[in-house]
């Protein structure tokens, strides 16, 4: 599954390659309106798709999955500062 973003001259970047296991949309979960991101399986996959009220019960009644999924999207968010970081800066941009 790849995640990407696309700006506003309709660029595309991919922000992230995700492999088995790994959780994608949790963007919607404080409220966020608007999809910044788009995802795509790029091989053969499976979903679980949960809605954001199961999604919100679980986080607040399974201590070790909530570990889990923040400790996945903590360094996820990471990983993707990390990579715009490595990024060479171009000043008319």
């Amino acid at each position: 599954m790849k995640l990407t973003v696309v700006n506003e001259v309709g660029g595309e970047t991919v922000v992230a390659l995700l492999g088995p296991g790994s959780f994608f949309g949790e963007e919607c979960l404080p409220g966020q309106l608007v999809r910044r991101t788009t995802a795509t399986a790029i091989a053969p996959t499976s979903l679980i798709v949960i809605d954001k009220e199961e999604s919100t019960r679980v986080l607040h009644t399974e201590r070790a999955f909530c570990d889990h999924f923040v400790a996945y999207t903590l360094s996820r968010i990471i990983r993707i500062e990390q990579d715009l970081l490595d990024q060479p800066f171009n000043s008319s941009q």
